[in-house]
């Protein structure tokens, strides 16, 4: 006969796991530690009757827990938390400092300290405000990063930092009380309370510090840009490039995007309740009048018009309304894709079968004609009568300025304007509009809203009177003389160093020039 191995090998013959778990329950919470001690914990349970040593030995014990992993933490944090970000810029920053490589210190050979890095980070944009290493981990330190910060980005509403020694000092509670800054600490080993910066410092050392850094002196790795906010993907048509005022303006605010700019404008909601309007319009066809003075918003409707979607809109834009009725009707071969003949007459039917076409495919075709009030109304009456016999949800925008509207009230004219099938004019905006519109703009941008101290708002919402586009070129205007006067925040004496240039003046104050 051969020898059978046993049939319990490996199997507890006295004690279970589970009844080992049992008991390991019902002691743990008498120890305060995160840490026991297996010893400690049997010693617990044999003399409170939870094991019996006959049944179950130290070292078997011992060695069950090992196995089973009956102590193991489980990783979860018992706290609740809540994923949470501020809506602007400049609402809410939080701070730490980071302990880095060691870099010589200079005094003598061989002799090497830890550079602690002190990183402020935006919490809604994600933007690094500041960041700088040094040798020492103190108020002056921290003093000197701060001032730093607030001359890139301003001052932020709020600052949440640890309870670190530096952050809970007398120094810093007086700046930001003086400063206007709500100082919030942490709760006590509480990391995950600022996991927005956690998450930063994570990416410095995985990203950053794993490079080969010239480590002799503190002034390289300072040199060298840390990671920061991965920039947005490129898109495959590129935008132009900008202007170099533009450009200056964001290398001088660390911005990546164009305050004030033209090409990525948002409707107000009144013009996007005109717009949703035209839309609508644009669909059923008719004649629709868009007035209103210079600089109340037209050519943003215009532009928002014309970014209709392509497979269901085919708009033509006729700016050049000086022109003759020939030239005109060109135009419109431009844009429906026709070959211009000798005359207007022979384009006319080919307009009209490409018009029909397109409606076939689905299009609605439709006609903007810029600075209506320039035309001629007797070449305005012969495109009327050409669209006559264009589909019928063909739609025709006129666009100018309110006279347009005094010269169809002629009876002469009355045959356009019994077409009109919606008019509206664009006023100008009230100051509580035109100071949200500001305020819009710099949070468009991810600058915080004390750029412009609020006497210097209220100075460019009085200069402006309601005008959109005195309010963004007086912007831009106080942007670059903030840039020349090397100043983080536009003030009144900014705005009005910009209000003194002669096309900000009237014609009365020009007379001693």
């Amino acid at each position: 006969m051969t020898p059978q191995p046993r049939r319990d090998k490996g199997q507890v013959r006295k004690a279970t796991p589970e009844e080992l778990l049992e008991a390991l329950n019902a002691a743990e919470p008498h120890f305060h530690t995160e840490r026991i001690n297996k010893r400690a914990i049997y010693r617990f349970c044999v003399e409170n009757g939870l094991l019996d040593p006959a049944r179950i030995a130290q070292t078997t014990f011992c060695r069950f827990i090992r196995e089973y992993e009956l102590l193991a933490p489980d990783g979860t944090d018992a706290k609740k938390r809540l994923a949470f970000s501020m809506k602007y810029a400049n609402q809410l920053w939080q701070a730490d400092t980071l302990f880095g490589p060691y870099c010589d210190t200079g005094l003598s050979p061989g002799s090497r300290k830890p550079a602690k890095l002190i990183a402020f980070l935006d919490d809604a944009s994600r933007v690094l405000c500041h960041g700088e290493f040094s040798f020492e981990e103190n108020v002056d330190t921290m003093v000197r990063a701060l001032r730093a910060a607030f001359y890139k980005r301003g001052v932020p509403e709020q600052l949440l930092v640890d309870d670190g020694s530096i952050y809970c000092s007398q120094e810093i509670t007086l700046i930001c009380a003086r400063v206007g800054c709500l100082l919030r600490h942490a709760a006590v080993r509480d990391a995950a309370a600022k996991g927005k910066i956690e998450r930063f410092f994570r990416r410095v050392r995985d990203q950053f510090l794993v490079r080969k850094l010239d480590l002799s002196s503190l002034d390289a790795p300072n040199r060298r840009p840390t990671p920061g906010r991965r920039p947005p993907p490129r898109r495959r048509r590129q935008r132009p490039s900008s202007p170099k005022g533009a450009r200056v303006i964001r290398s001088y605010f660390g911005l990546t995007r164009d305050p004030f700019d033209l090409r990525e404008i948002e409707l107000l909601p009144l013009q996007q309740e005109f717009h949703d309007t035209l839309k609508v319009h644009c669909q059923q066809g008719g004649l629709c009048l868009v007035l209103g003075v210079p600089g109340t918003g037209k050519s943003v409707i215009k532009q928002a018009l014309q970014r209709l979607p392509e497979n269901r809109h085919l708009v033509a834009t006729v700016a050049r309304t000086l022109h003759t009725y020939t030239n005109t009707v060109k135009i419109l071969c431009d844009a429906f894709r026709i070959e211009f003949e000798s005359c207007a007459f022979r384009c006319e039917r080919k307009l009209i079968e490409q018009a029909f076409s397109l409606n076939h495919a689905g299009k609605s075709p439709t006609t903007i004609l810029d600075d209506a009030h320039l035309m001629d109304l007797a070449n305005l009456r012969k495109l009327r009568l050409l669209f006559e016999d264009f589909p019928k949800n063909h739609n025709l925008v006129l666009i100018g300025r309110p006279n347009l509207l005094a010269a169809l009230d002629l009876g002469v004219n009355q045959d356009i304007k019994s077409r009109v099938t919606y008019s509206v004019v664009t006023k100008r905006l009230n100051p509580d509009a035109m100071r949200d519109f500001v305020l819009r703009e710099l949070d468009r941008v991810g600058h915080g809203h004390n750029t412009f101290t609020p006497p210097a708002v209220d100075l460019v919402v009085r200069s402006a009177d309601g005008v959109l586009r005195r309010a963004r070129n007086l912007g831009v205007g106080c942007l670059i003389e903030a840039v020349r006067s090397a100043r983080r925040t536009v003030e009144i004496d900014t705005v009005n160093r910009v209000l003194m240039q002669p096309h900000w003046q009237t014609e009365t104050d020009l007379v001693e020039y």
